[in-house]
Order: structure tokens, then C-alpha cells, then sequence
């Protein structure tokens, strides 16, 4: 080996050396920075795990409002429906009422024309007979007695009253 210029010892001492080198870095360097790329590794993929949940957890959330708002439509829409129907059921109540109310009083109106009517008959019945008993006993000139009139009026308001 001496031949070509090779220290034995020397080259050995190289060896070692390199062996040495390569033990140390692998131990020191390229195990540490191994360790480091997977705890990176691992928390880019915890990131991401977390952002996944994240992201499905505000899908869920979203879902839920939406959830929560058509209810809240559906009971709006509820109420006014519900407000619709009673002021058409007062509407109607109302105008049931007014056209009850018209109708006592077109009743009331037709009772009292009835009873005025009939009041101006007996009036007018009773302005008849005295007017009758005078103009008869003007034609007549005769001397009737009082009771023979009466019945003679009687008679009269009994003819007018079958007439009417």
C-alpha cells in the first residue's frame, strides 16, 4: 500500500473518522431534523384535521341557522295567516252584526208604521162615525135619539171596517 502512496494507519484513521462523522451526523443532524419534518408533518396534518372539523362543524352550524330561519319564516308566515283569518272573521262578524242591526231597525220601522197605521184607522174610523152620524142626522133632520145614532154608527164602522 506504500506503493501507491497509502499510509495504512493513516487510511485507517480516515475511516474511522468518516465513520465517526457519519455516526455523529446521523445521530445529531440527520435524526433531530428527521424528528422535526414528522412533528411538521404531523402538525400540518392536525391542522388540517382541525380545519376539516372546523369547516364541518361551520357546515352544521350553517345547516342550523338555515334550519332556525325557515322555522322562523313558517311561524312569521303562521301568525299572518292566522291574523288574516281573524280580521276576516271580525270582517264578517262585523257586517253579520250591521246587517242584524239594519234589520231590527227596518223591523222596529215596519212596527211602528204598522201601529201608526193602525192608530190612524181607529182615528180615522172614529172622525168617520162622528162625521157620518153628523151628516146623517143633517139629511135626516129627523129626530133620531141619541141611541138610535150610536147604532147607526156602529153599523157604519162595522160596513168600513169589512171594506178596508
Amino acid at each position: 500500500m506504500g506503493e501507491l502512496g497509502l499510509n495504512p494507519t493513516y487510511l485507517a484513521f480516515q475511516i474511522v473518522n468518516f465513520l465517526l462523522l457519519v455516526f455523529l451526523l446521523h445521530r445529531l443532524l440527520y435524526r433531530p431534523i428527521l424528528n422535526m419534518l414528522d412533528q411538521r408533518k404531523e402538525r400540518i396534518r392536525e391542522g388540517q384535521e382541525a380545519a376539516e372539523r372546523a369547516r364541518t362543524e361551520a357546515e352544521q352550524l350553517r345547516a342550523g341557522f338555515e334550519k332556525q330561519l325557515e322555522e322562523s319564516r313558517a311561524h312569521a308566515r303562521k301568525i299572518l295567516d292566522d291574523a288574516a283569518a281573524a280580521a276576516e272573521r271580525l270582517r264578517e262578524e262585523s257586517v253579520a252584526n250591521a246587517r242584524d242591526e239594519a234589520q231590527r231597525i227596518l223591523d222596529r220601522g215596519r212596527e211602528e208604521l204598522r201601529a201608526e197605521m193602525a192608530q190612524a184607522r181607529r182615528e180615522l174610523r172614529q172622525e168617520v162615525a162622528t162625521l157620518s152620524v153628523v151628516v146623517a142626522g143633517k139629511l135626516i133632520q129627523s129626530s133620531l135619539d141619541t141611541e138610535k145614532n150610536r147604532e147607526l154608527a156602529a153599523r157604519l164602522i162595522a160596513d168600513l171596517g169589512e171594506q178596508s
